[in-house]
């Protein structure tokens, strides 16, 4: 890295709050799919019906609308 080699401090960035202006962010969160298998309920072979399903609540797609719900946006 050439801020390190050339022995510039950061110290006053540090102190005065300074961040490099930046219009897009990239990276996070990463775009996760979670549609690509379908859920069957399995059947219970002592009594030839399906188990009853302990979780109701909604399946979420991708990684993304995980973090729009959680982040409130």
């Amino acid at each position: 890295m050439p801020l390190i080699k050339s022995g510039i401090s950061i110290a006053a960035d540090m102190k005065f709050g300074w961040r490099p202006q930046v219009k897009e962010v990239h990276g996070a969160p990463i775009p996760l799919h979670y549609d690509f298998e379908p859920f069957y309920v399995p059947i219970n072979p002592a009594t030839n019906k399906p188990f009853q399903v302990l979780f109701l609540g909604e399946r979420i797609r991708t990684s993304i609308d995980v973090h729009k719900k959680f982040a409130n946006i």
